[in-house]
Parts: structure tokens; C-alpha cells; sequence
């Protein structure tokens, strides 16, 4: 496989029947794993995409790929991930230093920036704060007394407020986003029209998480997709007489094999026992076959009525009443009648089970 091929990975992922998948992977990797996936089948209405920050770039949308020699239509491949959600660090779009970041970058480059300069910028930030701290209170600028001094830092940033916890940790707010397709929204991000994820969320670590739009997903809807999994299994249908299918995996409830069942486990087909009231669990295809067998015993147990009929009913009469006969006559030919009567129905009653 050349640098860069996935193709195993995607199929495993295929071959997993997972519907909610999580991408924590760089913008440039991400890419490779957009197309591959799209060729797979992946992107579709009945799965979920999230994304870590580090992918929910706008730059995804343009050629980074590491791979040259594999070319990759961005635009045709951004098409597919309708609907996905991720999240990133919030830009304070209205606050002093976010426009001008906007303004230097745009007036240095001439292009539209990276989503992913305001935290940087912060960072810089921060540690020009800490810095600073240390001078005033005279102190060396090594690693522990510059993380003591972030301890203490916070202010107003290009990505809004900027403080920290006793570990020296940020503490979080991040923006809930997802691709809108075919809907300009300048205004979601306040970058430029060009913008593919629209903020739906945030959440922070004070008052949680606070959804002010609504999610599209993958048909362009807002309707949640069915992501409660089930294997299809198959059943055989006594109504219909047929072996079915259910793709869903729930949507049919089997029941056990009794007088009146409906949908049952396709297990019980060709079983060598009756489950549906009509045999239709059992046809001619079956091996052995209880149709074939039950049609064998009831030719020959009509054989057997009609012997008695022809053969033992007129051999009664004539050697017991018209002709008589002293061995006839000591058995009594009433009471053997009654007993060819009896094997007449004997005979015909196991019509019942056929």
C-alpha cells in the first residue's frame, strides 16, 4: 500500500456496522479520511461524524493534503460530510483583539486566517502576561515561577475570557459546530462566507452545555438519525409462508413456535418439526420433507379404510349372517363390526395431524 492508504482501516470501520463515528485527527489527515470514506460509503444518512478541534477547521476545505500524488477534490468531498458536528475553541468576534487579528493577518497574507490563530495568539498572550508579572515582582523567569504566574493570569482574549485552574490547566469553553451544506452563514463565525461549520452550542465549564440552533444532519434535516443499532436477523413469516428479513433489526418480534404464531425464528424452517399451523415451515424442499411423508401416509392409510370397507365389512356379513360360518359366528359378527367401524375411524382420525 502507498503512504498515506487507509483503505484497510475504512473497511474495518464498514465491517464494524458502527454509526457514530469520532475523528480525532489533524486537518490534513482528516482530509485522506474524507475521501476514503466517501468512496466507502461512510458519509450517509444513517451515521454521525464528530470531530475534535483539531479537524473542525475551515481550512479543511482547501488542498493541505500531504499527499500530492493522491488527489483529493475538496469541494466535491465536502459535499459528503453534511451534518457533521465538532467543536473548537469560541472566537470572541466582537472583542478588540480578535479584529485585530482579522485585520493584521488579512492586510500581511491577503487572505482570510486560520481559525486556529486566536488560541495561538492567547497563548502568546498569556505567556506575555506571566512574563510580565515575574519583572514586577522581580522574580527569574523559570518553568516553575512562569507556571505559578499563569496561575494568576487572566483577561479578555480573542477567544473570550482566558483564566486557569490551579493545574495550571485553561479553564474550557468550546463552541459546538456543524456543517451546514448549500447555507451561506457569514454570520455564524463573522470570518467570511466561505465558512463551513456554523456554531450551534457552546459549553463551558460553569453553565454546561447551551444549544442555541438547531443540528442539520446528513439529509439536511433536523431529524435525529436512528442510531439504535441492531444486527438484521432472519425470520420466516407462517402467514405468508416465507423466509423475510429484518433489515432493521427490530423492527419484527418473534414468537415461539404455537397454534396461531406469525413471525418466527428462521431457525425453526426445515426443523423436522410443525411450528406454523398450515406446515409452512416444513414444504416440499425440505429434506427430509413432512408435506411428501404426510402425503405417503395418508394414500396409505386410505388403502387401508378402503380394504376395511371392501374386504373385511362384506367378508362379516356374508360369513356371519347370510353364509354362516362357525368361526364367524363364535367371534360374533356384530361385535367384529363394531370392531372394523372402529378401525375406520382409528384410520381416519390421524387425517387430523396431516
Amino acid at each position: 500500500a502507498e503512504v498515506g492508504d487507509i483503505t484497510p482501516q475504512i473497511l474495518s470501520l464498514k465491517d464494524s456496522k458502527a454509526r457514530v463515528f469520532v475523528a480525532l485527527l489533524q486537518s490534513v489527515d482528516f482530509q485522506t479520511l474524507m475521501r476514503e470514506a466517501k468512496n466507502y460509503g461512510l458519509f450517509n444518512p444513517n451515521n454521525v461524524w464528530l470531530c475534535s478541534d483539531a479537524c473542525s477547521q475551515n481550512f479543511i476545505q482547501y488542498n493541505i493534503t500531504a499527499f500530492p500524488n493522491q488527489t483529493l477534490l475538496v469541494k466535491d468531498t465536502l459535499n459528503s460530510i453534511q451534518g457533521m458536528l465538532g467543536v473548537t475553541v469560541p472566537n470572541d468576534v466582537k472583542s478588540d483583539k480578535f479584529k485585530f487579528i482579522v485585520d493584521t493577518y488579512q492586510r500581511t497574507n491577503n487572505v482570510s486566517f486560520f481559525t486556529s490563530t486566536p488560541p495561538m495568539y492567547d497563548g502568546f498572550y498569556t505567556l506575555g502576561y506571566a512574563l510580565d508579572l515575574l519583572l514586577k515582582q522581580n522574580l527569574a523567569p523559570i518553568p516553575n515561577n512562569v507556571l505559578s504566574a499563569i496561575r494568576n493570569v487572566s483577561f479578555a482574549g480573542s477567544t473570550g475570557w482566558v483564566d486557569f485552574d490551579s493545574n495550571c490547566e485553561r479553564r474550557p469553553a468550546y463552541d459546538i459546530i456543524n456543517v451546514w451544506r448549500g447555507l451561506e452563514c457569514p454570520e455564524c463565525l463573522g470570518l467570511h462566507p466561505t465558512d463551513i461549520f456554523v456554531p450551534v452550542g457552546r459549553w463551558n465549564h460553569s453553565s454546561g452545555l447551551n444549544m442555541y440552533r438547531p443540528v442539520h444532519f446528513f439529509d439536511g434535516t433536523t431529524k435525529i438519525p436512528d442510531l439504535n443499532l441492531h444486527r438484521p436477523f432472519d425470520y420466516f413469516d407462517c402467514k405468508d409462508g416465507r423466509k423475510k428479513t429484518d433489515e432493521t433489526g427490530k423492527t419484527i418480534d418473534l414468537e415461539k413456535p404455537k397454534w396461531g404464531a406469525g413471525n418466527i425464528d428462521a431457525d425453526y424452517f426445515c426443523d423436522e418439526y410443525l411450528d406454523c399451523d398450515d406446515m409452512s415451515d416444513e414444504p416440499y424442499d425440505c429434506v427430509p420433507s413432512f408435506k411428501i411423508l404426510f402425503i405417503v401416509y395418508g394414500i396409505i392409510t386410505g388403502l387401508l379404510i378402503l380394504f376395511t370397507i371392501l374386504v373385511f365389512v362384506p367378508f362379516t356379513i356374508l360369513f356371519g349372517f347370510i353364509i354362516p360360518r362357525r368361526r364367524v359366528r363364535a367371534s360374533s359378527p356384530l361385535f367384529l363390526l363394531i370392531i372394523i367401524v372402529s378401525g375406520v375411524v382409528g384410520y381416519g382420525s390421524t387425517y387430523a395431524w396431516y
